[in-house]
């Protein structure tokens, strides 16, 4: 993943560390992280201002199809390819909640607006709340 500047358009950072094809980048919403999702079964968490990895959120040898941040940037919820989301808390590097019920690999995963409900997208054609 790179992180470009929006006003030059030159690449500020390059965010090195997964071993496969990164499917999702996103900032935190106070803007000083980012997280990345990959293939290689990972999930890390970046410094935006320094481009320098944070953390390294594992899976159980499942692809990572999306990652995003919850309002406080606590938290972290990811789409798997085995069908389950998961809740991770940033600073115990562990997850904190499971998300199952899909059939087929999840694709996405969001946070409500008011971050008391999770919502899912799956390849089994459904979205369950």
């Amino acid at each position: 993943a790179r992180l470009w500047s929006s006003h030059s358009g030159e690449c500020r950072w390059v965010l090195r560390g997964h071993k496969g094809c990164v499917y999702s980048v996103i900032f935190s919403h106070d803007g000083t992280m980012v997280v990345t999702s990959s293939e290689d079964c990972t999930t890390r968490i970046w410094c935006a201002r320094t481009g320098g990895c944070l953390q390294k959120l594992l899976d159980t040898g499942n692809i990572v199809n999306s990652a995003v941040f919850s309002m406080d940037s606590h938290l972290v919820l990811t789409a798997c390819s085995d069908g389950l989301a998961k809740l991770w808390s940033v600073e115990a590097c562990g997850p904190v909640q499971v998300f199952e019920g899909h059939d087929q690999a999840v694709s996405s995963a969001v946070f409500s607006p008011n971050g008391t409900h999770v919502l899912t997208a799956s390849q089994d054609a459904t979205a369950k709340l």
